[in-house]
């Protein structure tokens, strides 16, 4: 995937009215800060699973890494944009998925993915 496609996916995460979708304000400072952002990559048969049968991501890390808050990425999406693409390498990334999961599997107040 090209760096202009994932800035493509980011800006619908950062677009999407996630309140009306159900889910908790993402700009919630108890939800902004448990925000983690996994990433699947195609060609992988088996993958760990969350004790709630979800499986692992290949890759996994908190959004609070890389910015203060959620109008700072969607201001400046490309600072997860260049940590995607850095990850990636030259593996065919499969899913973006955004959440709050717990260590469980199970998400509780936010979750988006592509």
């Amino acid at each position: 995937m090209k760096p202009d496609e994932v800035l493509v996916l980011l800006r619908d995460f950062v677009e999407t009215d996630h309140v009306a979708e159900g889910w908790s304000d993402p700009n919630e400072h108890y939800v902004w800060d448990v925000l983690t952002c996994e990433l699947y990559f195609k060609g992988r048969e088996r993958r760990c699973r969350y004790l709630c049968g979800q499986e692992y991501g290949d890759y996994k890390f908190n959004l609070v890494f890389f910015a203060d808050s959620f109008a700072d990425i969607k201001a400046h999406p490309e600072k997860l944009v260049d940590e995607i693409m850095r990850v990636a390498g030259d593996l065919e990334l499969e899913t973006i998925f955004i959440s709050d999961r717990m260590f469980d599997g199970d998400v509780d107040y936010f979750c988006w993915q592509r």
